[in-house]
């Protein structure tokens, strides 16, 4: 920040100037050391109110002209003001021998009227008019300062009458140089102004390719800030008038001023960026957006409006808005706490552009002295606010990087986690499926087997069927037969329809929830009566069923129908696979918490291989009925699945030895109970 020579401007309290005077002006000697003479104190200086005064009329009216004295040892200065202002001095040559290239420069380029009158002892005086509304090419020596040749021939004293009128700062450095010394002295100065103006150009075309390459408004508004400063710097050292507006004229004029404006724009809008105002605080925000909407009007109302009023306005303001702005930037830093590296440098920024424009303040009101640091305070203030800018600009896309590297690391992470999660997730769906598939398979297969009993063992009895029926509609045949044929007709659709009636039963328990009704049962009363209506099947293979119980009050937990269909179908295959004149024996054991109840026949056993497939669907093993009689292998699997619905276990204990039939022995085991009546889905 700091750009700012127009502080220096503020006007200067008139009492630092000196006292009227009424003898002749000081004498300033050039001897044969001096390369160099600083002409401030001593300098003789009226105010010219009307601004009509001419030479002639200073000359005529000389004797009665209230002329101050300049009392300070820096640079003339009478900040922003009107008037015109009148300076004389005198000059003496008393080189040896007599040196006669004496340059007089006044090395403040904003100066609208400069006109230096030399008086020689005899004759006219001699005028240089010069200033930056007159075009370049008409000074006398065609340099960025104004640069006057003076005619010293002798050692006679010449009196130097200066005629100063500016819209801008009227601050007036006169030094004298020898030729050789003002060569030497521009070369420096040009150096550093070229440095200086080089410094500020790089900084701003460096940020021109990240601005290209991201199109972020901050590089933007950095570029704005920039392009003012060179213009500014350019104007305020007389590069533009020298190079680029010869013409001169108001528009150069107007350069400084437009340089100033944009500068203080672009870096209010670049802070606003950097700091993220307008989410941090809108309403501070939107105070810096109403600044920069005020300096935009003041610049613009320079081109129509009085350009003294509006340069002094712009300028005089300068000092509150730099502190605000200051203020606002410490204050959002504080408030949100950003621990950001890069806000290191906008501090830096931020001071040492209060100190450059506190500077410029203070050598204004003669606090410190006016010298070339303190003229120059505002580019040096410039061209270190810009370095900074530049370095927090640099310092932010290094951490943005490394942010954005994080997060790409971040996001590369949480893919690879979300890839491993999906992968599990189909890995673990995949499995299911294929466990589906497998069970798919199985339910497949055994659809096939359903279908292939169902055709094997209801074409047999279908054909009798028929053959019966055949023989029933014969004629001549006796009562007897016909009822004959009628029994045995009916005793084969009872055989089908227990087959379909397992089957339909074995798919009802797999694909529909029944409900079991758990209550206490009599387990001895219930298996003696399934025990009676099997007598008369286990009679006609000479079979023997005896009932063992230890006692008569066994009471298990379970479902009256599903207990019976177990039942059933344990005493059924034991008599179903015993031998001719064998026994089956249905014991009923009790202890504190079970009740378990045995169902041994004395058939040909089972062997160890097909125990373990005696419990499945469609199970074939190698033993099989004794009488002929039919076996689906679905009873196994329907009591397995019942019995642990109620809660219970079932399982079969057989041996084979010396091939010598062993019989098998199944037994179930059921939770006690006295009483208790639930429900429970199967």
């Amino acid at each position: 920040m700091g750009l700012y020579v127009w502080v220096v401007l503020l006007t200067v309290p008139r009492h630092c100037f000196g006292q009227q005077q009424q003898h002749s002006p000081n004498v300033f000697n050039l001897t044969s050391n001096t390369t160099h003479l600083e002409v401030n104190r001593g300098v003789e200086y009226y105010e010219d109110t009307s601004t009509n005064l001419t030479v002639g009329d200073v000359l005529l009216s000389e004797a009665t002209i209230p002329w101050k004295t300049f009392a300070q040892p820096q640079a003339i200065s009478f900040g922003f003001n009107r008037s015109a202002y009148w300076l004389r001095f005198t000059l003496r040559n008393i080189t040896v021998p007599t040196y006669n290239n004496w340059l007089f420069e006044t090395a403040f380029p904003p100066l609208d009227s400069l006109d230096v009158y030399i008086l020689p002892p005899n004759g006219q005086p001699l005028c240089f008019p010069t200033g930056d509304h007159r075009p370049f090419w008409t000074r006398e020596i065609q340099f960025r300062t104004f640069v006057i040749p003076l005619q010293l021939p002798d050692s006679l004293p010449r009196i130097i009458y200066v005629r100063v009128r500016t819209t801008s700062s009227m601050t007036l450095p006169f030094t004298i140089y020898t030729r050789e010394a003002l060569i030497e002295t521009g070369f420096t100065s040009l150096l550093l102004f070229g440095f200086v103006l080089g410094v500020v150009f790089v900084l701003g075309a460096y940020n021109v390719v990240p601005y290209l390459v991201t199109r972020e408004k901050i590089y933007l508004w950095y570029l704005v800030y920039m392009s003012g400063a060179i213009l500014f710097i350019g104007t305020f050292n007389g590069f533009v008038a020298q190079y680029i507006l010869p013409q001169s004229g108001f528009f150069l004029q107007y350069c400084t001023l437009f340089g100033v404006g944009l500068s203080e724009v672009g870096m209010i809008l670049f802070v606003q960026e950097f700091l993220h105002t307008k989410e941090a605080s809108p309403r501070l925000n939107m105070f810096l957006s109403i600044i920069a909407v005020y300096i935009s009007l003041m610049t613009l109302a320079g081109l129509v409006v009085d350009y003294f009023t509006v340069n002094f306005i712009l300028v005089s303001s300068f000092l509150p808005l730099i502190i605000l702005v200051s203020s606002i930037i410490i204050y959002i830093q504080l408030v949100h706490k950003y621990e950001y590296q890069y806000f290191f440098f906008i501090n830096l920024a931020v001071i040492s552009g209060f100190i450059g424009g506190l500077v410029i303040v203070m050598t204004n009101l003669g606090l410190f002295p006016n010298t070339a640091l303190t003229r120059n305070s505002s580019q040096i203030s410039i061209v270190t606010d810009a370095l900074l800018f530049s370095l927090a600009l640099l310092q932010r896309y290094k951490t943005l990087h490394e942010e954005t590297l994080q997060a790409q690391e971040d996001n590369l992470r949480l893919q690879r986690d979300q890839n491993i999660k999906l992968q599990r997730a189909v890995e673990e769906r995949t499995t299911t499926l294929q466990q589906r598939n497998d069970e798919l398979a199985i339910l497949d297969d055994e659809k096939n087997e359903l279908m292939s009993i169902v055709a094997h063992d209801l074409k047999n009895p279908i054909s009798v069927i028929m053959g019966y029926t055949a023989l029933l509609e014969e004629s001549g045949l006796s009562n007897d037969d016909r009822s004959l044929f009628l029994q045995k007709i009916h005793s084969t659709s009872d055989r089908m329809l227990q087959l379909v009636k397992n089957i339909l039963d074995a798919n009802r328990r797999e694909s529909v929830a029944i409900e079991l009704q758990l209550v206490s049962i009599p387990v001895s009363y219930l298996t003696v009566a399934i025990i009676e209506s099997y007598e008369s099947i286990a009679l006609k293979k000479n079979i023997t069923i005896h009932f063992q119980a230890e006692s008569e009050e066994f009471y298990v937990l379970a479902d009256e129908q599903a207990l019976q269909q177990v039942l059933d179908n344990l005493i059924s295959n034991a008599i179903k696979y015993s031998p001719f004149g064998k026994n089956v024996f249905v014991r009923i054991k009790s202890s504190v918490e079970t009740v378990r109840m045995e169902v041994v026949d004395e058939g040909p056993g089972i062997s160890q291989e097909d125990q373990k497939k005696l419990f499945g669907k469609f199970a074939r093993l190698s033993a099989q009925p004794t009488g002929g009689e039919h076996s689906t292998g679905l009873g196994l699997s329907i009591v397995k699945k019942l019995v642990e619905a109620m809660n219970g276990r079932v399982w079969c204990e057989s041996e084979l030895g010396d091939g010598l039939p062993s019989g098998a022995t199944f037994i179930v085991e059921l939770p006690a109970a006295v009483g208790a009546e639930i429900a429970l889905p199967l």
